[in-house]
């Protein structure tokens, strides 16, 4: 039974999770056009391939995931965004904000491994820690660097920290609620075999008494049937054996 329960909540989880990957996916994909959108007014010069990249990462994700390959997906999405946001957070001053992807990136590997693979989710999130402390201690300059006035730093990092803000608080309410499903489908689960018990209870008992009421019914029967029985055997033997059974023979045939 235990072992039932266990496989019902591991699958539950993963098929929640396999909603989450999806739903970050097509989140990624958007707001890669909303970066866009948002350069080409600010009037900041990002490279092509950039955009490229964030859109095939979302892409390649959201296509495993839908294939089942949840496992290849988790990777596949987790180390690639930290990559790309290393990239560009190296590319960029640290007033924009772009770093505040790694924590979103970290949130999001706590739900989509969860406690069963605790071990991997706490790997990416030393990844994404490990990167945004390069990015502060070391002056990486990968793809070209790129001035931004004060204004802009302001606008990208509001941008920035509502989109890492949604994200991470998306990641943490989805992970509530597949607990908070799991609870109720257990708990409905609960009802049921608790009804279920009860009728059978009930079941017993009927049987019980059926059982009992039959069994007084048939023992004046099978009492006659047996004395009967005993007779015609007597009866039987004194035929050809008067002298064994001749006492009895005679009290049969006084009573007759």
């Amino acid at each position: 039974m235990n072992l039932l329960k266990n496989q019902f909540e591991e699958n539950q989880s993963e098929q929640k999770r396999g909603v989450l990957i999806a739903r970050l996916s097509s989140i990624l994909f958007g707001v890669t056009f909303v970066y866009m959108i948002l350069d080409l007014i600010l009037v900041v010069h990002v490279q092509p391939f950039i955009y490229i990249s964030f859109l095939i990462c979302s892409a390649a994700t959201f296509f495993l995931n839908y294939f089942q390959q949840r496992s290849l997906a988790k990777i596949v999405g987790l180390t690639f965004f930290n990559a790309l946001i290393f990239m560009v957070a190296s590319s960029e001053p640290f007033e924009t904000g772009i770093h505040l992807h790694f924590f979103s990136a970290g949130a999001v590997a706590i739900v989509v491994y969860g406690f069963e693979e605790w071990k991997k989710g706490v790997s990416f999130i030393s990844l994404s820690l490990l990167l945004c402390l390069t990015i502060f201690l070391f002056d990486f300059d990968f793809i070209g660097y790129r001035e931004f006035t004060h204004e802009q730093s302001r606008i990208f990092f509001t941008f920035n920290i509502i989109i890492a803000a949604f994200i991470s608080t998306y990641s943490f309410m989805l992970f509530s609620k597949i607990n908070y499903d799991i609870e109720q489908s257990l708990l409905a689960a609960h009802h049921l075999m608790k009804d279920q018990n009860e009728k059978l209870e009930k079941v017993n008992k009927e049987l019980d008494r059926f059982v009992y009421s039959a069994s007084h019914d048939l023992r004046a029967p099978l009492s006659s049937l047996t004395g009967a029985y005993h007779l015609s055997w007597y009866d039987y033997r004194y035929q050809r054996d008067p002298g064994i059974s001749q006492p009895y023979a005679k009290s049969y045939s006084s009573d007759g």
